[in-house]
């Protein structure tokens, strides 16, 4: 994904911050790279752990093979290195108030992005970002009634700047800040920004058509409580295992903030009944797998290696 961040000054005077939502690849259309099968996803993981970390250690790997008594706590794999066995626990963080929400934010991408694109016709690919006011909710989610209507309206505001920005919508021509005036939509949203793909890049959000949908996805997925509470059952679920080393991992494209993640990580785990614990990182995702795959030593606290 394209790392460029700019900066915007509309939202109440203060300045945020806006993650590109377009890669070198269609990311949420190629199929995920780590396989639904426990044990053959626990020996990928293992073998490109081991070519990571273990290379740099400059340690040699002999073998990888699964733990036949994998119960709760025990190890997974079991990895021979410098002819000694090391034993290895996996296991993935995810934030499950973030799945719900994101769920959510899937269907209404969807929707607005169909709704669009019947009314309006665009000849390359563009990204709507909507900057909802209430970060980490689905905005007009409990409204009955009157969402469908303020949906509506958005709606109607969308595809009105659309329309009359319609030359300005081609390949690397910059964005444009739909500020939000109307004062029932100002109540629930601050802007819409629209953006035409650059050439030679995809839009990685939902979309239909050329028109694709970013809602807020940075502000409305997940927050520092959801964080903190995911970590805290993982440490819970995992401390006092048996194995010599816990190797946690998370798909990137859904982490924001990933650094602080990390630090949260190495609070929580400072004081973990394992001596090693390592956190690997990556888009779950064929194309770009290899290219953001990430560790960070977590205890004892080690660089990030890539």
């Amino acid at each position: 994904m394209a790392n460029a961040i700019i900066k915007l000054g509309h939202m109440e005077k203060k300045s945020s911050t806006f993650k590109f939502p377009w890669s070198r690849a269609r990311v949420h259309l190629e199929p995920n790279f780590i396989p639904k099968d426990k044990q053959i996803a626990e020996m990928m993981l293992s073998m490109y752990f081991c070519q990571i970390h273990m290379v740099r250690l400059d340690r040699k790997v002999s073998g990888i093979r699964l733990n036949e008594n994998d119960s709760n706590k025990s190890a997974d794999v079991i990895i021979t290195a410098d002819g000694k066995d090391i034993s290895v626990q996996i296991t993935r963080l995810t934030f499950t108030n973030f799945e719900t929400r994101k769920a959510i934010a899937k269907r209404k991408s969807l929707e607005f992005a169909k709704a669009i694109s019947e009314r309006v016709n665009l000849s390359n690919e563009v990204v709507i970002t909507i900057f909802p006011k209430q970060k980490h909710k689905i905005p007009l989610k409990n409204l009955g009634s009157r969402g469908k209507t303020l949906e509506k309206k958005l709606l109607d505001f969308i595809v009105f700047s659309i329309n009359t920005n319609k030359e300005k919508l081609v390949p690397d021509s910059g964005n444009i800040d739909a500020v939000i005036k109307d004062g029932e939509l100002r109540e629930h949203f601050y802007s819409v920004d629209i953006c035409p793909v650059p050439k030679g890049m995809f839009a990685n959000v939902y979309g239909h058509n050329n028109v694709f949908i970013n809602y807020n996805f940075y502000g409305s997925t997940y927050d520092d409580s959801d964080a903190d509470q995911a970590i805290d059952e993982l440490f819970k679920r995992k401390d006092q295992g048996v194995a010599d080393l816990l190797l946690i991992w998370a798909n990137s494209f859904e982490l924001h903030g990933l650094e602080k993640i990390v630090q949260k990580l190495r609070d929580r785990f400072q004081d973990s009944s394992f001596e090693n614990v390592q956190f690997m990182t990556f888009h779950d995702n064929v194309v770009l797998f290899r290219e953001t795959l990430q560790l960070w030593g977590i205890k004892p606290i080690t660089q990030v290696v890539k």
